[in-house]
């Protein structure tokens, strides 16, 4: 895990979302495993490995958990589409998901949507899964439940995580 801690308006986000391909930087290089994705459009970057849950979750609020999980099979490196099955390793990750696969994404609460939001980002397989302030706008009996899942998240999947965070006490624990 590395994380970027830091006041509003020093960058944090414009890193991620170059790192995504959203943004274009003017000079420099991303790689990932050794691989060039400058010149790659955030869906072929996502293909190549990287996850992205954006600040402010940007779920789908009129689809389902189903399918807002079946969207993140896209990026899956295997090709797999939103016909297949979400991974069950998410509900591993997020028990309460399971319960809700029916329910549309605009009417979870803020914590439940984050949750989403990273179970969605995972279905792709990433080597990487960049984070923007998962605690934004969350409430402090649900950031805990945050903290063990990227803790959980390195742990099971070996996946690599890029923290954007302003709360040091969250960088902290999801960091032990």
């Amino acid at each position: 895990m590395v994380c970027l801690i830091g006041r509003n308006g020093v960058g944090k986000t414009t890193l991620l979302k170059t790192v995504m391909g959203l943004i274009r930087p003017q000079r420099g290089q991303i790689h990932l495993a050794g691989r060039d994705l400058l010149s790659l459009p955030p869906h072929q970057r996502a293909r190549a490995g990287i996850g992205y849950v954006p600040q402010g979750r940007d779920i789908m609020p009129q689809l389902t958990v189903r399918d807002n999980l079946r969207l993140g099979l896209e990026a899956r490196p295997d090709g797999l589409t939103r016909h297949g099955r979400p991974d069950p390793q998410a509900f591993d990750l997020f028990p309460a998901l399971e319960t809700m696969l029916e329910r549309r994404g605009g009417d979870l609460s803020g914590g439940q949507q984050q949750q989403l939001a990273m179970a969605r980002a995972l279905q792709g397989k990433p080597r990487l899964l960049l984070l923007d302030e998962p605690t934004e706008g969350i409430q402090p009996n649900v950031v805990a439940d945050i903290e063990t899942a990227v803790q959980r998240i390195m742990a099971q999947t070996g996946v690599s995580v890029l923290l954007v965070e302003q709360h040091l006490h969250f960088v902290r624990q999801a960091h032990t």
